[in-house]
């Protein structure tokens, strides 16, 4: 299936009251992947807005907060104060020592916070920006730790450019597997 049906596929999910009431979750939570091929990233980010936008027109109980990781990263590091410093050191670093250096600023404390706030103001909760911040955020180690915020709370959609089978997230379609078996495809 192409990537715009599939995120026509999104919008019908979202659009169905079962997805808010998380129906015939077996007791489970409501977490879901919409994966997607590396290649599509472009068309994914383009559409996000107009979907959230369509939710907020037309229904009252499908407010969806995007929590950007990648924004919110680089929002931690400007209050911070040392973004600039940080983009003037690549140069300087070899991968690993900047990689080393971002994670220090990419504490999941700071995203979680940011999606302990979103619960109280909307619905459903995206998750995007994964493309851009990884491998300094894991998927897989972020929605394990989210399970102590959100629980049964609220649907959590996180948009994964890699492959999800249902228990392994492959992160770019490579050899970086990691289990998680808590979440569901959002689309099959």
């Amino acid at each position: 299936m192409q990537i715009n049906e599939r995120l026509t596929k999104v919008r019908e999910k979202i659009s169905k009251p079962e997805f808010t009431k998380m129906k015939g979750l077996a007791n489970e939570i409501a977490f879901y992947i919409f994966d997607y091929d590396p290649k599509d990233e472009p068309i994914v980010e383009k559409y996000i807005p107009t979907l959230i936008k369509h939710f907020d027109e037309e229904y009252t109980d499908r407010k969806i907060a995007e929590i950007n990781l990648y924004k919110i990263l680089i929002e931690n590091m400007k209050k911070d104060g040392v973004l600039e410093e940080v983009f003037n050191l690549e140069k300087d670093l070899n991968d690993q020592e900047l990689y080393e250096t971002l994670i220090n600023y990419a504490r999941k404390e700071i995203f979680i916070d940011k999606i302990r706030e979103a619960l109280n103001s909307y619905h459903i909760i995206f998750i995007t920006g994964i493309s851009h911040i990884h491998p300094i955020i894991k998927s897989h180690e972020l929605l394990s730790k989210l399970h102590e915020v959100v629980g049964d709370k609220k649907p959590v959609v996180l948009f994964y450019p890699g492959e999800f089978t249902g228990d392994v997230l492959k992160s770019f379609h490579k050899g970086n597997n990691h289990r998680y078996y808590r979440a569901r495809p959002l689309i099959q």
